[in-house]
């Protein structure tokens, strides 16, 4: 079967490519997505975007990258690969790297997950919206595909996350500052962010669209739904803005 994965471009002024990362060219392969996601050719229309690139009917749905952000600390880049429940830190450093992964994150990855609350589904999967934040910390949008998939792979029925987590990248460990069911099974889509007023914004996109505000417990990983507001529409990213008037600053 074929496999559709990713390929990140970075073009100058004049629309010349100057760097690209090929996921091709640095993982592996052989190792597939837990869930075995499918893009395919039917008659109503494509079941996933670029599907016109696929060679044949179907094509395994390999990695899925939904979300890069720029790590201003070190100039590389943070990828999140939905189809492999990973985080890739990669060799960017602002144009000059050589386009190699430098870490994983996720279920069989570089990283330890300090498990302080002994969950026995600790990691994200099938994430969205991984992004480092002005505290520090690292956040991302637990979807929860593979932790709520049926045993052996997962728990069974859920909910999606919100997380916020420490990165040691010395000793090679995660630790959760905030994981918090949200209440909601979002398959797809998401959001996560910190607020000018320390509270974390989390945007589970399905079945229905919610805006939610949890306040974070110090000391603990929960914390307090203090505001949620929910439409009947998809949305895949949503930004809390101060006002009409002033754009997000986070």
């Amino acid at each position: 079967m074929d496999l559709l994965g990713d390929i990140v471009i970075v073009l100058n002024a004049n629309w010349q490519v100057v760097w690209y990362f090929d996921e091709f060219e640095q993982l592996d392969t052989n190792r597939a997505g837990p869930l075995g996601e499918v893009c395919a050719i039917v008659a109503q229309g494509a079941t996933c975007p670029l599907v016109t690139l696929v060679l044949s009917n179907v094509a395994n749905d390999w990695t899925h990258t939904n979300s890069i952000y720029y790590m201003s600390s070190s100039g590389d880049l943070l990828l999140s690969l939905r189809n492999q429940d990973w985080l890739l830190k990669v060799d960017y450093n602002s144009g000059t790297g050589k386009g190699g992964v430098l870490w994983t994150m996720g279920i069989d990855g570089d990283f330890t997950f300090n498990n302080i609350d002994n969950n026995p589904f600790p990691w994200f999967s099938h994430q969205h919206d991984a992004e480092y934040q002005t505290n520090g910390a690292l956040t991302v949008f637990d979807n929860g595909n593979t932790r709520v998939a049926p045993p052996p792979l997962g728990l069974g029925p859920g909910y999606s996350r919100g997380m916020a987590l420490t990165v040691d990248e010395t000793n090679m460990q995660v630790t959760p500052v905030l994981s918090v069911p949200l209440g909601v099974f979002s398959t797809v889509m998401g959001s996560a962010a910190l607020l000018d007023n320390g509270n974390y914004f989390f945007q589970p996109a399905v079945p229905a669209s919610y805006d939610i505000q949890i306040l974070p417990n110090p000391g603990a990983t929960g914390g307090l739904q203090v505001y949620s507001l929910s439409g009947p529409g998809y949305i895949y990213r949503a930004w809390q803005m101060p006002n009409l008037y002033t754009a997000p600053t986070n």
